[in-house]
């Protein structure tokens, strides 16, 4: 109970009110006299409502009913309609039961405080409250979704706590106290649910009047909810765009967004001028969250069809979607005078939809996919996912059987176009989500609810750019079996649309919508639509309705209607969708599975159908490529070119211009002023990726060179003069010396700078471990400078001081660090000049090795994704598990500077980093770490560290949400070098005969890469990728070193192959040329062969240019050798698996260690379980397999079989140790030692042996396991059945025949799906049980997999 003594002296202060137009500055309060302050704010702002949008409900109550409400409650407290047992999920609009008592008794809890009402004081309140409360305590309601349990509840609760507050009894008051108590609230926790949990700790401080943890839970708690998320992983926080994401990398601006921005300006409000204000950091942030951001999606109403198909809450009397925005608005107006001028732009445009928003520009939110362009007359937005942007999520519930998933299509590059901004909020009851504004669809609504309801696309080109006035968007579209490359090109009067590589395999009509929208004067060339038809014109010239035309370049056939939409599935209230006018609604029809379709169309908003038919006659856009390729429009009123290139290439984008790229990306090139200008932006899985923009016009030929932003900047806009640089800058250049020429190779070329002041030069060093910084000084060299690093580019940190009288500086820095700053502070003379800058660096060594793990969760979290160089990939191990380890083979014993882990939330409480020479001793290197907050962890050796095996040890989980999901890493990456070790063989490569792939000429002949001379080289023929060089040793040798010196031309994937005969070759090493181009590789255990092969399979790119590859040395170290070593067992101690074992000392390794030690229960042999020590039991079937770690062509298998062998087995191999084909059965019953040989190609990296019968009941037990054959290259995979002719014994109906199992579509629509379907039993008197499908795939393959995706049930038995 609170102290009354104290809230009486509070009664004598001034009364103060909560007009939100005045702004009340308190003066010499206490802390208590604050609070009750803020209580008295709290309790005057729900006064003043009748009722409280709290999201969920049964059904809206109000304050004004409490007497009603009252009157429902029974004498042991409880309301007969509510069923306080009811336990369902409300988070997609169903109805909670509970919710009902609780929004009925915080109604009449206000009513009693409340002057005026019937309720206000009456005792018989505070009776019923009493009894209903506990009876609520005593029947505890639970939901199984966390956000009723810990949410939901706790907002009534906290209200009512607040009016009834030493008016009910003790007990009572408790159990609403320590309901405010259930989840404990993050410390630093960013976003909405986190927000939702600290206000519950707010409420519970306020009403104890406990000023410390107040302060606590504001300053720790409350401030940091709106924190922006500064680094690439996928959070529930504010993005650096000013996006919002939610429930993963999910656009959740006007959703979860929208709630924060309502509390946090709530708090803001309520805790103004007083101690526990929110500091300036905080109102900032929101202003800076909401005018340069979420406002960018509002015209009126929000310009988002996502919201369309749930009802905006007019309920609680909101006229739109927007309107929720209104009261938070003015909280703000009040609380920040330094933004109130634009919070009150942004609440007249919703307020008076005319009026314009305040923004008058272009911008492109590169984290989300959303784009808006903005002018004081009219709105364009733009929103797409991609294959990581989540697109959205259904978060509908169908009260009749699922009518489809409604918004699938919402985020497909759909559009809105506003210009007084009702057009969409006023037909939503009605909508056709099959027809999205913009979009190029199946015309169909989808069925698919799968990923808890969330869709995304097939690929990852989505980009955005944007300077600021001007942009594009590009958009490549693979959904449901659709194809298509979609732009928006943006200028001041127009929007122009593009679509191209329109293909489907879709068994309905592909459509593109231009609009659908409120129906006003609709037109098609100037001819009235009437209303309550629908038309389809041909060669139609432009489109008009509601204030928007749209024009065809090229006259094309549109379906236009006017007409009501009442049949559509719709989620809206009967009474709003019978009072929904006219909608319109425009598409272009492609037919159906269309092939390389496109089309273009220009949208002018804000036009009078005079205008628009004019512009259709002098049309100014001139559409310069419209392809699958490239997208291209020209404005020359505007001199600029938008141009999307969806991959790289060259275009003539005016007479005598040609602009090439080296990456794909999107552009604007500006020639309005003196200088071109050029904007970039790439998708945003193009971090840190140079991309160069060639320009060619007469005999001039420009270079720009961008270097794409780190995470989170990935995505986001660049902009530069023709000519320039961004891959390092400078604080000043006099010309001609530039900045470019500190980092050309040209000792004769320098940097200048203007003045002997503080000057700098930054630069990009990519994504090594950088172990030295080389500076080669001109005359005028800094004696004093400092280095700072930095890892985007943006944000620098200093990291040492260097004083010295030289012009060669060598520097060590020892970290990992994208881009590096110095700041010159001193010299001599009166400029600073270098001449060159270079980076001593060492590339990953961990690279696609060979990994061990202890445990896999599934295969989509492999082991592999750890260390492939996708930080969207991870391993993940299996759940409920402290104790998990990931071990990489490093191949070679190397020297490690520093390791990078970027963990998943899975992360761990206590690991260690530890090494070993053979993976059986290991030295531990750190130990009792603990993943940090950002989930990054970074580790800088100064000691030498030195092992081949690398492993990271968890032996504490960190627990997400109360789970134990073990532990998930996206990429374990260690930096360093191979160890050199004294090899006393001479270079039996030189001066030896060679052949090559090709030669570019005869100065770069084939002789070169063996004559001993590092200064001359072999080069291939340029543009290519699969290049080769084959030395001939001319004796059969025994080989432990080969080192390679590259060109600069040199190799992202080749391997190093050996071969006695020039016909049958063994791979030994695949891997990619190092950062050094000196690739040094040992052999332990020596490799064999007469003839090698270094083949290249990917060249790398030298100033986004393929030259071929260039090697100017290759040495190979070793001897003769008379022992011909052709025939290894390759299984020998590689990693085993087995279905069981009889006891842990007969584990399944022992079958690949090479021994066959038969001492008396020390036997190296596996044993399965025993059926003699199984009574009752099935253990007959038993495996045991081995992972070979890389791929063989297998030429022989040896199984040595102890006594109790298999009378019945199958020898299989896979490609992944899921899916096997045998490649030998047998069922003699002979045991000892078998071998089978196999002289057709079989490839695998797994072998397994399957038993089937035990020939005793021993079990089975193999004394070795050894497996014979060559090292190839890794196979890629591909479908071969993909649109083959096929065939079926039957069909059930002509629209299932066999063609549907091979088009590579999952279509699930009831009535279309794309699936075989053959003569089925229902329907036929005679058995049709035996049914065959068969795929004819042109020609003879190796097959190493086949997938069959099974309908239902599938067959019960089948043959393949």
């Amino acid at each position: 109970m609170m102290n009354k003594v104290v809230k009486i002296i509070i009664s004598l202060f001034v009364v103060f009110t909560m007009s939100l137009s005045n702004v009340q500055v308190t003066f010499g309060l206490t802390s208590n006299e604050e609070i009750s302050m803020i209580k008295g704010r709290l309790k005057e702002h729900f006064l003043s409502l009748d009722t409280i949008d709290d999201g969920s409900k049964v059904e809206t109550c109000y304050v004004s009913k409490a007497v009603d409400y009252l009157k429902l409650i029974k004498e042991d407290g409880s309301f007969d309609d509510v069923n306080y047992k009811a336990n369902n999920n409300a988070a997609n609009g169903a109805a909670w039961s509970p919710y009902l008592a609780l929004d009925r008794l915080q109604a009449i809890s206000i009513a009693y405080s409340k002057e005026g009402n019937v309720l206000y004081k009456k005792q018989e309140v505070v009776n019923k409250l009493e009894k209903a409360l506990k009876y609520w305590a005593e029947q505890n309601p639970r939901s199984t979704n966390w956000w009723e349990n810990q949410v939901g509840v706790q907002l009534r609760f906290s209200r009512m706590a607040l009016f009834l507050e030493d008016v009910v009894d003790e007990d009572t008051e408790n159990i609403m106290l320590k309901k405010l108590l259930e989840k404990v609230p993050v410390k630093y926790g960013t976003g909405q649910n986190n927000l939702w949990f600290d206000q519950n700790y707010l409420y519970y401080y306020l009403l104890t009047e406990d000023s410390e943890h107040l302060h606590d839970m504001i300053n720790n708690y409350l401030s940091y909810c709106l924190v922006t998320q500064k680094d690439d992983k996928t959070s529930e926080a504010v993005q650096v765009d000013n996006s919002f994401y939610m429930h993963g990398k999910q656009f959740y601006s006007n959703g979860y967004g929208m709630s924060m921005f309502r509390d946090m300006s709530f708090w803001i409000y309520m805790f103004r001028d007083t101690s526990f204000s929110l500091g300036k950091d905080v109102i900032n942030r929101m202003a800076d969250y909401m005018i340069n951001g979420t406002s960018w999606t509002i015209r009126g109403d929000i310009q988002e069809l996502y919201l369309g198909y749930r009802e905006y809450k007019y309920s609680v009397g909101y006229k739109n979607y927007a309107a929720e925005y209104i009261e938070p608005l003015k909280r703000m107006i009040a609380s920040d005078k330094t933004h109130a001028k634009e919070y009150q732009g942004i609440l007249n445009n919703i307020e008076n939809q005319q009026i314009t928003n305040g923004k008058n520009g272009n911008y492109y939110m590169w984290r989300s996919g959303y784009a808006s362009h903005m002018r004081n007359h009219y709105g364009v937005n733009i929103k797409m996912d991609s294959n990581e942007i989540i697109g959205g999520e259904w978060r509908g519930s169908w009260p009749n059987g699922n009518k489809g998933q409604l918004i699938y299509w919402t985020s497909s590059a759909s559009s809105t176009i506003s210009v007084d901004g009702d057009e969409y909020t006023t037909v939503y009851p009605t909508y056709d989500w099959a027809h999205c504004p913009g979009t190029t669809t199946a015309a169909r609504l989808v069925q698919d609810y799968s990923n808890s309801g969330r869709f995304t696309n097939g690929t990852s080109h989505t980009i955005g750019v944007s300077n600021g006035q001007y942009g594009a968007c590009a958009y490549a579209m693979d959904k449901k079996g659709t194809q298509v490359k979609k732009g928006y090109f943006f200028f001041d009067d127009e929007i122009v649309a593009l679509g191209s590589g329109i293909t489907s395999s879709e068994s309905v009509e592909i459509h593109t919508t231009l609009n659908q929208a409120k129906a006003d004067n609709v037109l098609v060339d100037g001819d009235v639509i009437s209303q309550d038809t629908t038309k389809t014109i041909k060669n139609s010239k432009w489109i008009y309705n509601n204030k928007v035309g749209y024009v065809f370049p090229d006259e094309t056939t549109v379906t236009v209607s006017n007409a009501y939409q009442k049949d559509n599935p719709s989620l809206w209230a009967e009474e709003k969708k019978a009072s929904t006018p006219r909608t319109f609604k425009a598409y272009i029809n492609h037919g159906i599975k269309p092939s390389n379709q496109s089309y273009s169309y220009i949208i002018l908003p804000n036009k009078t159908s005079k205008k628009v038919s004019e512009y259709a006659d002098n049309n100014p856009i001139t559409i310069v490529a419209n392809n699958e390729n490239i997208q291209a429009v020209r404005n020359e009123n505007l001199k600029q070119t938008q141009i999307n290139f969806y991959k790289a290439g060259t275009l003539e984008y005016k007479t005598g211009y040609k602009v090439t790229v080296d990456q794909p990306c999107s552009l604007i090139i500006d020639e309005s002023g003196k200088q071109r200008k050029i904007t970039l932006a790439s998708s945003e899985n193009q971090s840190n990726t140079t991309i160069q923009v060639k320009l060619d016009y007469g005999q001039t030929t420009t270079k720009t060179d961008f270097i794409t932003p780190s995470a989170p900047y990935t995505g986001s806009s660049m902009t530069l003069n023709e000519d320039d640089s961004n891959l390092y800058n400078a604080s000043s250049s006099l010309s001609p010396y530039d900045v470019k020429s500190a980092f050309d190779n040209d000792m004769s070329t320098y940097w200048q700078s203007k003045s002997n002041d503080e000057e700098w030069i930054s630069f990009y060093a990519g994504n090594s471990y950088i172990s030295e910084l080389k500076i080669k000084w001109g005359d005028h060299y800094a004696s004093d400078f400092d280095i700072y690093t930095s890892k985007d580019g943006k944000t620098y940190t200093y990291l040492k001081s260097v004083n010295q009288d030289v012009t060669d500086s060598t520097i060590s820095i020892g970290g990992i660090y994208s881009y590096i700053k110095i700041v010159m502070k001193k010299t001599k003379g009166s400029y600073y000049q270098i001449k060159e800058i270079s980076c001593k660096s060492q590339d990953a060594l961990t690279y696609k090795k060979p990994v061990e793990v202890s445990s896999q969760y599934n295969d989509e979290l492999k082991k592999e994704n750890a260390v492939d160089g996708n930080t969207n990939t991870r391993w993940g191990s299996k759940r409920d598990s402290n104790d998990n380890w990931i071990i990489v083979d490093l191949q070679k014993k190397c020297s490690i500077k520093a390791l990078n882990i970027l963990w998943e939330a899975a992360c761990s409480d206590e690991y260690s980093i530890e090494i070993s020479l053979d993976k059986k001793n290991w030295t531990t290197i750190k130990d009792k770490l603990k993943s940090n907050q950002s989930l990054y962890d970074q580790y800088l050796f100064d000691d030498n560290v030195y092992g081949r095996y690398l492993k990271i040890h968890s032996t504490k989980t960190r627990i997400v949400n109360g789970k134990n999901y073990g532990i998930s890493i996206y990429e374990l990456v260690a930096y360093g070098s191979e160890e050199q070790e004294d090899m006393n063989y001479s270079n039996i490569a030189l001066n030896k005969s060679v052949e090559t792939s090709s030669q570019y000429n005869n100065e770069l002949k084939k002789e070169n890469a063996v004559d001993g001379n590092i200064k001359t080289r072999w080069g291939s023929i340029r543009n290519s990728d699969d290049n080769w060089i084959i030395i001939d040793l001319e004796k059969y040798s025994k080989i432990n070193k080969i080192q390679i010196d590259w060109e600069n031309a040199c190799s992202d994937d080749y391997t190093i192959e050996v071969s006695a005969d020039k016909k049958t070759w063994q791979v030994v090493t695949e891997t990619k040329t190092n950062a050094s181009l000196s690739d040094i590789h040992t052999y332990d255990s020596y490799i064999y062969g007469r003839y090698l092969k270094i083949h290249s399979y990917k060249t790398r790119r030298v100033n986004n240019k393929n030259y071929g590859i260039g090697i100017n040395e290759v040495a190979v170290y070793g001897d003769k050798s008379s022992v011909v070593n052709e025939n290894q067992n390759i299984a020998l101690n590689k990693p085993s698996y087995s279905s069981s074992i009889y006891k842990s000392q007969y584990g399944s390794e022992k079958a690949f260690d090479g021994s066959v030690d038969k001492t008396s229960g020390k036997e190296s042999r596996w044993v399965s379980l025993r059926r003699k020590d199984n009574s009752g039991k099935s253990v007959d079937y038993q495996w045991i397999y081995v992972d070979l770690q890389n791929y063989y062509d297998i030429s022989k298998i040896v199984l040595n079989w102890e006594a109790a062998c298999a009378k019945s087995y199958k020898i299989q191999i896979s490609s992944n140790g899921k899916n096997w084909k045998d490649i030998t059965s047998v069922s003699d019953g002979k045991g000892g030692k078998r071998e089978f040989d196999y002289t057709d190609q079989t490839v695998a990296r797994y072998v397994r042996v399957e038993c089937l019968e035990p020939s005793t009941v021993y079990g089975y037990s193999l004394w070795e396991f050894e497996v014979y054959g060559n090292r190839v290259k890794q196979p890629k995979t591909t479908n071969l059945a993909l649109n083959k002719k096929s065939s079926a014994s039957s069909s059930y109906k002509a629209q299932y025949d066999s063609s549907k199992a091979f088009d590579g579509s999952e279509d699930a629509t009831s009535g279309k799906e794309s699936r075989w379907v053959s003569l089925r039993q229902k329907d036929n008197k005679e058995d049709v049980s035996n049914q065959l499908i068969s795929v004819d795939l042109g020609d003879y393959y190796n097959v190493n997999e086949i997938k069959l995706n099974w309908e239902g049930t599938g067959a019960e038995k089948y043959k393949l």
